[in-house]
């Protein structure tokens, strides 16, 4: 999943070492297909690793911007 692949990079860029599941632990929250003008094909997701949601845990959930000009 590449959303997680980029929560894993995000929290590695900001310093915190703190260990995240595995890209395949993680799960889709939502999707957001945004129509912007000028922005045509962008999306918002926002991905948690699955024992988080279990446990309601909704800190480490990450948001990711993809736009496909």
């Amino acid at each position: 999943m590449d959303a997680a692949d980029e929560a894993k990079d995000a929290r590695r860029f900001r310093g915190d070492a703190t260990e995240l599941p595995a890209p395949e632990e993680w799960v889709l929250l939502a999707q957001w297909d945004i129509g912007l003008d000028g922005r045509e094909g962008s999306t918002l997701h926002w991905v948690i690793p699955r024992q988080d949601l279990v446990e309601r845990r909704f800190d480490r959930a990450h948001v990711s911007f993809f736009w496909n000009p």
